[in-house]
């Protein structure tokens, strides 16, 4: 009979999502969104492609949590929802506020 393998423990820090979003902001708006890969996050972080895709699930994912830093700097009208919202969740609950407060 076969026993069923642990999970993996996957670590995030707060540290290294700060330091990958400083990086990918940086390349976004150097080479563009388009132009950027996970890859080249990746690897001016000097990560694994791996380890990115355990703190953001795709690029858009990425891309989003850097807009939720954007709107906090332009507006100052970012609040985080909390925990359990993915960044795609955390910008929609923040449109439709602020949509709904007119501005």
């Amino acid at each position: 009979m076969k026993t069923s393998a642990k999970p993996r423990m996957i670590y995030q820090t707060d540290q290294t999502r700060s330091k990958i979003l400083v990086v990918a902001r940086a390349l976004f708006t150097e080479r563009g969104l388009f132009d950027t890969q996970m890859l080249d996050v990746a690897a001016a972080l000097g990560m694994s492609r791996t380890t990115l895709y355990r703190y953001f699930q795709d690029k858009l994912d990425l891309a989003l949590a850097i807009v939720q830093i954007l709107m906090a700097e332009i507006t100052g009208a970012w609040t985080d929802p909390g925990p359990g919202h993915t960044s795609r969740d955390k910008v929609g609950l923040y449109l439709k506020r602020v949509w709904a407060e007119g501005g």
